[in-house]
This record gives C-alpha cells, sequence and structure tokens, in this order.
C-alpha cells in the first residue's frame, strides 16, 4: 500500500495585483504535513520561545527542521504530493533556503495540478478537484491564501492559529485527494464555467517528471496558455 505525506504552505506577504516578483521574498509563515495514518497534521511556524506563532517568517534553522523532517519520511516510503507545489511551494522555500534537496522533491514529488495542466493545458483549485471526488475540501472559515499572510504578520494571536489550523486543513485535503484518488484511478471535477464534468484516469498518479512525457495537448484556441517550463523553469536554474 503507498503512503503519502501531503504538504502546503504560506507566505507572508502577498501581492495586491498579482506581481509575485515585486514580493519576493515571500517568507514562510508556517508549513503543514499531513501523512497517510496520522490523526493529525505536523505544523512548523514561526515559533516564539513560550511556543506561540510569532509575526515573522520561518528563520533558515525552522525551515531546515522542516527539509529533514520531509527527507526522513521519503526515506521511511512516503511519497510526497502537493497541490501546484512545482510551481509555488518548493519554488519559495528553495528561495528562502537555497537547497539542492528541495529542487528534487520537486521534480519527483506528486503535483495532481500539474499532472492535470500537462494532460489538459490548464490548471483546477484544488477545492474544486476535491469536491469532485467526493471531499469536502477546505473548511476554515474565515481563511483564505490571500488572507492569510496578513493575519500572521499583523493579526492578533488568535488570527495566527487560525492560520495554523487552515495550513493543515490543506495538508491534509491534499492527502485525502490523493490517496481517494490513487484508489479510484481518477481525477474528476465539474468545470465552472460550463458545468460539464472533467476526468483524467490512470494507473498510479504519476509523479512531476513522469508528467513530463506527456504529450502536449492542444492548447491553439487559447490567448495565453501555460507552459509547462514556466513550472519547473526554476529546477534548472
Amino acid at each position: 500500500m503507498s503512503k503519502y505525506v501531503g504538504f502546503d504552505l504560506e507566505v507572508c506577504s502577498w501581492p495586491e495585483e498579482g506581481d509575485w516578483d515585486r514580493v519576493t521574498p515571500l517568507g514562510v509563515s508556517c508549513i503543514g504535513l499531513m501523512g497517510t495514518g496520522w490523526t493529525e497534521p505536523q505544523i512548523y511556524y514561526a515559533s516564539a520561545c513560550n511556543g506561540n506563532p510569532e509575526p515573522r517568517p520561518m528563520r533558515t534553522d525552522e525551515l531546515k527542521c522542516f527539509a529533514d523532517d520531509l527527507y526522513l519520511y521519503t526515506q521511511n516510503g512516503y511519497e510526497i504530493v502537493s497541490w501546484n507545489g512545482l510551481q509555488f511551494d518548493f519554488l519559495v522555500l528553495h528561495l528562502e533556503k537555497p537547497d539542492d534537496m528541495f529542487r528534487t522533491f520537486a521534480m519527483n514529488h506528486i503535483d495532481p495540478m500539474f499532472y492535470i495542466l500537462c494532460s489538459k493545458g490548464w490548471p483546477v483549485s484544488l477545492n474544486v478537484v476535491a469536491q469532485g471526488l467526493g471531499l469536502p475540501g477546505k473548511m476554515t472559515d474565515g481563511v483564505s491564501g490571500a488572507d492569510a499572510p496578513k493575519m500572521w504578520m499583523e493579526g492578533s494571536l488568535e488570527d495566527r492559529q487560525k492560520v495554523l489550523e487552515y495550513v493543515g486543513q490543506d495538508a491534509k485535503t491534499t492527502l485525502d485527494l490523493v490517496e481517494v484518488a490513487s484508489r479510484t484511478e481518477v481525477l474528476k471535477w465539474q468545470s465552472k464555467s460550463s458545468g460539464r464534468w472533467q476526468s483524467l484516469t490512470f494507473n498510479k498518479v504519476p509523479t512531476v517528471e513522469e508528467c513530463l512525457k506527456i504529450p502536449l495537448p492542444n492548447t491553439s484556441w487559447m490567448d495565453k496558455p501555460l507552459t509547462r517550463e514556466s513550472f519547473y523553469d526554476w529546477t534548472r536554474s
């Protein structure tokens, strides 16, 4: 039986108009890990001396603790899974703590969103696919990826606790999605624009490297199609 460890992170800065280059480095506030068979997610975060979440980015030593643990999980048979971790989460980690380990993780882990992009030509949100597989999706009220940075850096201790809950929930949803998809051998979701159902079938959810072998989809009808290279170029630099 396959074992997976899903992860997600939150950042300390979020661009108002989508210009990510202007806010680099983003800073990592917290990271959630949820593994097969676990009862609760494991959370890493910028911690004060009393253990409370502190309104600052995680330090290099705190990020190293996460990286070391993630490596140990892979050595114990866990496969890393994320949602858009190739283009975002692992890139952010690499920028915060340049390390070839994050490049290796990125190219060898399972990122179902990248699989959808390689197969269909467009990305889909975690929530939409989770709900398509009969999962509840994100359930943390009052928090979104765009809200989390301000709540962490400018909010109260209660706000930061909510962000920790949110990142743990995202890690759990990512894990649940891949475990269900692995059992049913399908990813499916309902298009928001047309209402039609879309699906992808497989024998095993492919890794990022395996996704690169998928024939290019027809994207000639798109004005500005996304390229695979834009997701993984940073791993080659």
